[in-house]
């Protein structure tokens, strides 16, 4: 299997593929642009699976956008735990967004304060696959905190078609969730809606 994953986080916290990283002989690329959550992540596999498995992984510590180059990315700063304490659930960690006011419209606005922006290195995934040479991607997955669409459009999907794609899509606007159920569906995926994601399986036979 090759794993690809972008908005990875610390790789536990609410991960849909975390145990399948540990459990199944796979390569992984994992990416995450927020400094300190990309330090958890790699930690987390480095305890979690053999040498042998974490050598087939590649964490790679910027975004995933419509352009490759630099760009301003906002998330939370860790003194927001030190000082807000349990007012913040587990999960604030994960609004790491090109939009700061994605941050703000979180938990009553209590983040405000705590928001830090950063300028961070950029690659669309057409990029990524010719620089890593990938001729397939069985699992594609999309967290990006309203971003998720140009993620995903920023794969030439005639050029690589995974066999699953999960994509959040929560956060996206009425008309981008439209358009990426459209994208996928006509690129002949089976789609299943959940409340907050869209997965999206090529048919066996493709």
């Amino acid at each position: 299997y090759t794993i690809v994953q972008v908005g990875s986080n610390n790789g536990f916290t609410n991960d849909p593929l975390h145990d399948l990283v540990r459990e199944c002989d796979c390569s992984g690329y994992f990416f995450e642009p927020v400094q300190a959550c990309f330090d958890k992540l790699v930690s987390t596999y480095e305890k979690r699976v053999d040498v042998s498995q974490f050598s087939r992984l590649k964490f790679l510590n910027q975004a995933v956008s419509s352009v490759s180059g630099e760009i301003s990315f906002y998330s939370v700063s860790e003194s927001a735990r030190l000082i807000l304490g349990k007012k913040i659930p587990d999960w604030y960690e994960q609004l790491g967004s090109f939009d700061r006011s994605h941050i703000g419209s979180h938990l009553n606005g209590i983040l405000e304060p705590f928001i830090v922006e950063t300028v961070v290195q950029t690659t669309t995934l057409s990029d990524f696959v010719r620089r890593e040479r990938l001729k397939a991607i069985d699992i594609l997955h999309i967290d990006a905190e309203g971003h998720d669409l140009k993620v995903l459009e920023s794969l030439d999907l005639d050029e690589v078609l995974p066999r699953v794609i999960l994509v959040e899509y929560k956060h996206l606007p009425s008309e981008d969730k439209s358009d990426l159920v459209q994208l996928l569906t006509t690129k002949g995926y089976q789609i299943s809606v959940f409340r907050s994601d869209v997965l999206a399986v090529q048919p066996v036979n493709s």
